[in-house]
């Protein structure tokens, strides 16, 4: 969504493919999220217009804004790494995962889930597609670090039994929910810990081990050349300028 008057955009979902989901894969706390603030597209204000005048092979660099209670953790600034023509964001000693990782989230339905996901028939699975800014998920994601749920996750258990589109309708408000999740090699920048359940107003959330919360707003750039779709959902906000 764009920040009428100021320059602004807010990531109100990240999809499964595109360019922002292939730099997220080996970015680590580098990786663009839903709720994260574009506060400057290639040196200039981030609107609606720039981003649509953006070509195929044209060079991007976003300035990105992530809010204390959003980032878990400082995030670094970009480092460029090339590969295949394509420089992207990457965390300093963020080692790449050996192998699929596997982990537990815990939390109560208040809301909306705020997911939208893929069924994979037959498999009692479903991938996640996106992550809205608001929702259960999202304030999961707010202290949960590397337990984050995140597009491109795959949901392999709910409550226990199969991850399926009629399991996942029949939640009811104040319903508590366990999702086991598992993350692929590629897209866990490190090993992602079993899950601990913490209280915090009556909703038991991930934790991510020493992960502190950040004490500041952080900003850090991402840069990439456009190879297909960007991938990435932005909603304006009326009213704000």
């Amino acid at each position: 969504r764009e920040l009428e008057g100021q320059g602004k955009m807010k990531v109100t979902g990240v999809l499964a493919e595109g360019c922002i989901a292939r730099h997220n894969q080996t970015s680590g706390e580098s990786a663009i999220h839903a709720g994260d603030l574009i506060t400057s597209f290639n040196g200039g204000e981030a609107t609606a217009a720039a981003m649509a005048g953006v070509v195929e092979g044209q060079k991007i660099r976003l300035t990105i804004s992530r809010g204390p209670q959003q980032a878990a953790a400082p995030q670094p600034q970009v480092m460029g790494a090339e590969d295949r023509g394509e420089r992207r964001a990457v965390a300093p000693q963020a080692a790449p995962a050996a192998e699929a990782q596997s982990f537990e989230v815990d939390f109560v339905k208040k809301g909306a889930l705020g997911i939208s996901l893929r069924e994979l028939e037959g498999q009692g699975k479903m991938k996640v597609t996106g992550v809205l800014a608001e929702g259960c998920i999202a304030r999961h994601n707010q202290t949960s670090g590397e337990s984050a749920i995140h597009a491109g996750d795959l949901i392999t258990s709910f409550n226990g039994g199969e991850a399926t589109a009629a399991a996942m309708a029949g939640v009811v408000e104040g319903q508590k929910i366990r999702l086991t999740i598992s993350r692929g090699p590629q897209q866990a920048a490190a090993p992602q810990p079993q899950v601990m359940g913490a209280e915090d107003r009556g909703e038991r959330r991930a934790v991510a081990p020493q992960a502190a919360p950040a004490a500041e707003a952080q900003s850090f750039e991402v840069d990439f050349v456009k190879k297909g779709a960007l991938g990435i959902s932005l909603r304006e906000l009326e009213g704000q300028g």
